[in-house]
């Protein structure tokens, strides 16, 4: 399955003004109709709210709509309360090999780190007064191709052209919108302007902070910024740089369970947590690219709230 958006937006990036659009452009509806159709749809109430009533439900499409409003039903739509829920649903789809999200802003902005494709409408139109807007795209993580264009004419209030994006594969060496507290974020922000990563070899972690055991492939060192109610909280980092779970080479996987056992000798701890994340920094919440792992020893009793079940 892959996420797809579907979005038209302004020179400005003006995707709506008062829950409407801020066009008449029948080559874009075209456009989404023929990259809609067949796929669930996923969409925030006042999107669904925004279509003329005799188009929606959209047809030949399962419209799934997002609210926070329980008690809120739409005729002929799945109704979802969270993304999560709502991308579980159309999953269970005909079409769910490709989902499309349509709208709106909000909803654009918190899918975003989910996506795998947008079909962009870039229209020709600088819109003054718009009051949703389409999020920015990184350029280190998506790469764009156009694939047509179209001319104002009678039917179309302006012209544009289609753009698609794909991911890159690649991502920043570091998040700083992900860090815990301010004092890491500033130090997040100098890393990244200063283009280095932070646990290679000669970077700004390694430099500033001791490490207290290293083999041939990991070093060990105290966390900077522990997380709350541990007794010790260590990270385990690969002296080469590799960013996905996939990379860890059979070496480096017998020269990370010999870390853990030093650690578990020198620190006499009779329990842990180790934990990594890998992969879209959006997506995991890592603040640093390169693959890590962090092994935590509790200062008590640890409850792991992953919130309620879905229930069939």
């Amino acid at each position: 399955m892959i996420i797809t958006f579907v979005v038209a937006m302004s020179k400005n990036r003006v995707i709506g003004v008062k829950n409407r659009l801020p066009w008449v452009l029948p080559t874009d509806l075209q456009h989404f109709q023929e990259k809609t159709k067949g796929h669930p749809v996923i969409m925030g109430s006042k999107t669904y709210d925004s279509i003329p009533e005799n188009r929606r439900p959209l047809p030949g499409r399962t419209n799934i709509v997002l609210t926070r409003d329980r008690g809120k039903t739409y005729p002929g739509c799945l109704m979802a309360h969270t993304l999560g829920e709502a991308i579980t649903l159309a999953a269970q789809q005909p079409g769910s090999e490709e989902v499309c999200i349509i709208g709106g802003a909000h909803v654009f902005t918190e899918a975003l780190p989910l996506a795998n494709r947008i079909y962009l409408t870039e229209v020709d139109a600088i819109i003054e007064d718009g009051d949703a807007f389409f999020p920015e795209l990184d350029p280190v993580r998506w790469q764009v191709k156009e694939e047509g264009s179209f001319t104002k004419d009678e039917k179309n209030e302006y012209g544009g052209k289609f753009l698609v994006y794909e991911r890159t594969g690649k991502f920043p060496i570091v998040e700083p919108g992900n860090g815990r507290n301010e004092e890491y974020k500033a130090q997040l922000e100098r890393i990244l302007a200063s283009g280095q990563c932070p646990f290679c070899p000669n970077g700004e972690t390694l430099k500033e902070q001791e490490i207290i055991y290293e083999n041939d492939t990991w070093f060990v060192k105290h966390n900077a910024f522990p997380l709350e109610n541990t007794v010790f909280h260590f990270v385990l980092t690969p002296k080469r740089h590799i960013e996905f779970f996939d990379d860890i080479s059979d070496a480096e996987w017998i020269g990370l369970k010999a870390c853990r056992q030093w650690l578990k000798e020198k620190y006499n701890f009779t329990g842990d947590a180790l934990y990594a994340r890998s992969g879209e920094l959006l997506v995991t919440g890592a603040t640093v690219a390169h693959f890590h792992c962090h092994i935590i020893v509790p200062a008590g009793l640890v409850q792991v709230s992953f919130g309620s079940y879905h229930l069939k």
